[in-house]
């Protein structure tokens, strides 16, 4: 036993020998000190020790006796000892990363301006838990390269590998004590536990085989990714004397960065290069693309599958590639980078612009690369380097796609063009074109011409209201009934018969659910059906309990017009230019009652009272055949912005031809995102009219509702009690009072053509005082524009002078003043309860 040898014990670092060269990747110099060892280069493979070659004196048990046993601390720690321990940190933090969470803090210190020694703690702080974390991921994803090397844990081991990352992450949290700031440990805790939260879901995710949610996904992304940005961010702000909140703008930084990376995985040779052909894949994690690409054809198990296998074949990548490029998945991960970039610039640029602040806007771009190296944007060199790389590349056989090296190139100068800006051009608005698509493909005249049609369809139904409103007393002598009883027919179609009521009122809920799913266009066309038959029975029948039956019928087709008209405004007009739109539609509410009892008393008095619903009829055909042949589909869930096609039954001539236009010119229908919206949508329901009554219990809702009716309530006790007070105070006879409804009419008439610019400048007025840009044709992020205040701001004086008009209207018939006194004050009311309803519209 005395004689028997015992081995020697290997270090842990892998050194248990003479070492042979290390490769220079990893002994190439860092930009910051070694913030572990205060040394340039790591020194990890050369120094460790081996137990085996150390010199010392022979075990003595006296110390037993004498020691005070205090084998722990830097009192008995050394240097050597210190290197063992970091070696796999030191072997990952020498190989040189693009350092994008230094360059962060670099650009945000622009705002928040935090002392020198803070930042420096800061800096250090963020890159010790980046470089930790690495060492922890590539361990729990079983990865095989980093940054073109090796990963540490092939190298030192998986348990010296997670040891090392462990103990890092509490220097990091001892060296953050150096702040003096009980916040920062605070916030080191918060944002630690939120970066395990979403590491714990991807894993699980990846082990259960559970396809997640997109926004699953983006939860994961938010405390994962979006934790350590966070974290740096939210330590400048408690050490900073400046107020302002950079989180939200961060957390979109976090995405974007976690987006383009799962893109950059699938798409990018450089990355391939670094961490392997589509590393996820192998691994089996679900990444953005992936996650879209399963839940565009959930019925589809292959993409599925693929990642089960967790496979290394290029060939089955190259495949589950091409699947996804077929589903829109790639193209979809553009678009999504490239909104999300529109809003992180958007906010940047407002928070520069603080009126409070003159400082301009940092760079706070993430730049072109693979997650962890940095690079300048592309150049012409590097343009021409990488089509030469593309080319080669195709011809061994070794290119992801299918596509060719200048495709290739294209799809990777797209997210660059998306993403890369240099450090030194600021990250303003305008300064990188943004491949976002407008809100609406329809150019500015079709739009209008749309508006134009939607609004002529919801005239009939007030005009319904009122036309026949002359023909009263000619009605109950042909039918043998009462006046009090013709009145009823009246009422069946407004607001005093309540069982007729009822299905007016809940015909607008119908036909708001069915064309939220099966679109605009059949809404459209089932309310004109009925609405035409209608009006023909009415001219056909001689009874009059048949005449309050038809009446409730044509109430039932034409009241679901209203609503389709301003969901039609909503398809097409962004918030910026919706005023004057909604001006227009809101010409039926007013303009229609107004000329209605002048049409009708004409037709009643040389025609009869029938041809009242012969003209109706007449008039409806008229609008509905070019409707049904050019009106295109406008609803967003079915058509996107108006370029996807729609379901071939749902076609309308204008939109054959438009792309058939498309077609010649080269460009394919977006089939992939009429899918992917189809998917979405489900299948076409029955409507179901109380998820409607349920706004009128909220209290945004309610209150837009009694606005809404306070303004309509004042308006039909104006025209309601007009024919008979002129009746009765200046003997008028039928043509004559239809007569007196045209300086409500005028009024009408000039508001809508005036009032919608004023609520379109009291939106930008509001936009400019925010330091707000705004783009007509782009629907912007209006969550923290007070768009309520801007449309209030036009509607409520006019309310007010409505109110005050509605009196004085009362007496001037009091006291009997003059005609001319009566046509100035309906005037004046028509315009102000038109501009006043033009404001609650466009909230």
């Amino acid at each position: 036993m005395e004689n028997m040898r015992i081995p020697p014990r290997t270090s842990s670092s892998g050194a248990n020998g003479i070492f042979g060269t290390p490769p220079k990747s990893a002994l190439r110099p860092v930009p910051e000190g070694d913030w572990i060892s205060n040394r340039k280069r790591s020194t990890t493979n050369t120094n460790a020790i081996n137990p085996a070659l150390q010199g010392g004196s022979p075990s003595d048990s006296s110390k037993f006796y004498k020691s005070d046993m205090a084998f722990y601390g830097k009192s008995s720690w050394s240097p050597q000892k210190e290197q063992i321990l970091i070696g796999p940190y030191e072997y990952l933090f020498a190989q040189p990363g693009k350092d994008i969470r230094s360059q962060l803090i670099a650009a945000f210190n622009e705002w928040l301006e935090v002392p020198a020694e803070s930042l420096e703690i800061i800096t250090k702080v963020v890159g010790m838990l980046h470089t930790a974390s690495l060492l922890v991921d590539d361990v729990e994803d079983s990865s095989l390269l980093r940054r073109g090397l090796p990963v540490a844990h092939s190298i030192f081991g998986t348990a010296q590998t997670i040891n090392s990352a462990n103990y890092v992450y509490f220097q990091a949290l001892q060296e953050l004590g150096k702040l003096k700031n009980p916040k920062a440990v605070n916030i080191y805790t918060e944002e630690l536990l939120n970066l395990h939260r979403g590491q714990g879901m991807d894993l699980f995710w990846r082990d259960t085989l559970t396809c997640p949610t997109e926004d699953d996904y983006l939860e994961m992304v938010g405390n994962k990714t979006g934790g350590l940005f966070r974290l740096a961010i939210k330590l400048m702000q408690a050490e900073s004397k400046n107020l302002k909140d950079c989180v939200p703008l961060v957390n979109l930084m976090g995405i974007i960065f976690q987006i383009r990376d799962d893109y950059q995985n699938i798409s990018s040779p450089e990355y391939s290069s670094n961490k392997g052909m589509c590393e996820d894949l192998t691994e089996g994690k679900f990444s953005f693309p992936i996650i879209h690409s399963i839940r565009a054809r959930p019925e589809n198990m292959q993409l599925l599958n693929i990642l089960k296998q967790k496979t290394e074949d290029e060939q089955v990548k190259r495949y589950a590639v091409s699947y996804m490029e077929s589903t829109g998945s790639l193209e979809y991960c553009r678009k999504v980078v490239a909104t999300l970039m529109e809003r992180a610039k958007s906010k940047g640029a407002r928070k520069a612009q603080d009126p409070m602040d003159d400082k301009k806007s940092p760079d706070v771009s993430i730049t072109e690369e693979a997650r962890d190296g940095i690079r300048p944007p592309i150049t012409a060199d590097a343009s021409e380097s990488m089509k030469k790389e593309s080319t080669e590349s195709s011809r061994q056989g070794t290119s992801i796609h299918s596509s060719t090296a200048n495709e290739k190139l294209q799809e990777e100068n797209a997210i660059e063009e998306a993403i890369t800006t240099t450090k030194e051009v600021p990250a303003e608005i305008n300064d990188t074109p943004i491949p976002e698509k407008d809100y609406s493909s329809f150019g500015s005249w079709e739009k209008k011409l749309i508006v134009l049609a939607a609004t002529i369809g919801a005239f009939f139904s007030p005009f319904n209201a009122q036309i026949y409103f002359p023909a009263l007393n000619s009605i109950a002598k042909d039918l043998g009934v009462t006046a009090s009883q013709v009145n009823l027919t009246m009422t069946t179609y407004m607001a005093c018969y309540y069982s007729c009521r009822i299905l007016q009122a809940t015909a607008p809920a119908f036909t708001g659910g069915f064309s939220d799913t099966a679109g605009r266009r059949p809404a459209y066309i089932i309310c004109f059906v009925i609405y035409i038959v209608a009006n023909i029975a009415l001219a056909l029948e001689s009874n009059y309990v048949a005449l309050l039956i038809l009446r409730m019928v044509q109430s039932a087709g034409s009241s679901g017009t209203v609503a389709l008209a301003s969901a039609v405004v909503a398809d097409v007009a962004t918030s910026a230019e919706r005023g004057l739109y909604i001006s227009i539609t809101s010409l039926t509410g007013i303009l229609a009652p107004s000329l209605g009892p002048l049409l009708g008393g004409i037709i009643s008095q040389y025609l009869g009272w029938k041809w009242i619903f012969w003209f109706l009829s007449i008039l409806a055909t008229s609008f509905f055949i070019p409707m049904l042949l050019f009106m295109p589909e406008t609803c967003r869930i079915i058509v996107g912005d108006g370029s996807v096609p729609p379901p071939v039954w749902n076609r309308s001539l204008m939109s054959i031809i438009n792309e058939k236009k498309r077609l010649k010119k080269g460009i394919q229908p977006d089939y992939a995102a009429r899918d992917e919206l189809a998917r979405k949508r489900g299948p076409v329901r029955f409507p179901n009219p109380l998820e409607t009554v349920t706004v009128a219990f909220e209290k945004e809702g309610f209150l837009i509702l009694f606005f809404a009716g306070m303004v309509y309530a004042g308006f039909y006790a104006v025209i309601a009690g007009l024919p008979s007070q002129l009746r009765s105070l200046y003997n008028y006879d039928d043509l004559k009072v239809g007569l007196m409804f045209l300086p409500m009419a005028g009024g009408s008439l000039t508001a809508a053509f005036t009032q919608g610019r004023f609520i379109d400048y009291s939106f930008f007025r509001e936009a400019r005082r925010l330091n707000m840009p705004i783009t007509k044709s782009r629907q912007q992020d209006l969550s923290n524009f007070p768009i309520e205040k801007a449309r209030l701001q036009v509607a409520l004086p006019m309310l007010m002078l409505a109110a005050i008009f509605t009196i004085i209207y009362g007496w001037v018939l009091h006291f009997r003043v003059e005609v001319g006194g009566i046509c100035v004050v309906l005037f004046v009311l028509g315009y102000m309860l038109i501009a006043s309803g033009d404001g609650y519209g466009g909230v």
